[in-house]
C-alpha cells in the first residue's frame, strides 16, 4: 500500500511540476516570439569612446580620455536588435553609413571629429557553425 501511495505521489508531483514548467515555457516563448523582434531595424546603442575610436585615435588620446566630452555616443546596431528564423543565421547590417561625430577636448580647447559607422538596415545572414566567443 505504501509503494502504491508513493508511486501516485511521484506521478502527481511530476505532472504538477511539469505543468508549471510548461506554463513558464509558453509564457517565455510568447515573450520572445521572433515575429515580435524581427531582424530589420537597427536599435540605438550607447557606445563608450574606446569602442568608437579607431586604433590611431585611441593611441593618440588613450591617456587623455578624461578630458574628452561626451564620454560616449549613440550609434544604431543590428547586433541584438532582432532574431532570425534559422538557427545558423545572425542579424547583421545590410546597409550602413559613415557618420561624423564631434567631441570636445577640454584641456586642449578644441573639437575632435571621429568617423563612425551607423547601421541603417539589418538582414539575417548565415554564419559559421563554429562558435566564436
Amino acid at each position: 500500500m505504501l509503494k502504491i501511495a508513493l508511486v501516485v505521489c511521484v506521478a502527481v508531483c511530476a505532472v504538477t511540476v511539469g505543468g508549471d514548467l510548461l506554463d513558464e515555457f509558453y509564457n517565455h516563448n510568447k515573450r520572445v516570439a521572433i515575429s515580435k523582434y524581427p531582424c530589420k531595424e537597427p536599435q540605438p546603442r550607447v557606445m563608450c569612446l574606446m569602442d568608437v575610436f579607431d586604433d590611431e585615435m585611441w593611441n593618440l588620446y588613450k591617456n587623455d580620455m578624461k578630458n574628452i566630452r561626451p564620454q560616449a555616443t549613440v550609434l544604431h546596431r543590428c547586433d541584438g536588435s532582432g532574431c532570425c528564423k534559422r538557427h545558423n543565421e545572425k542579424c547583421q547590417p545590410r546597409v550602413a553609413e559613415e557618420v561624423t561625430l564631434t567631441f570636445l577636448h577640454l584641456s586642449q580647447k578644441r573639437f575632435i571629429e571621429i568617423k563612425a559607422t551607423n547601421h541603417t538596415k539589418c538582414i539575417c545572414e548565415k554564419f559559421s557553425e563554429t562558435r566564436i566567443k
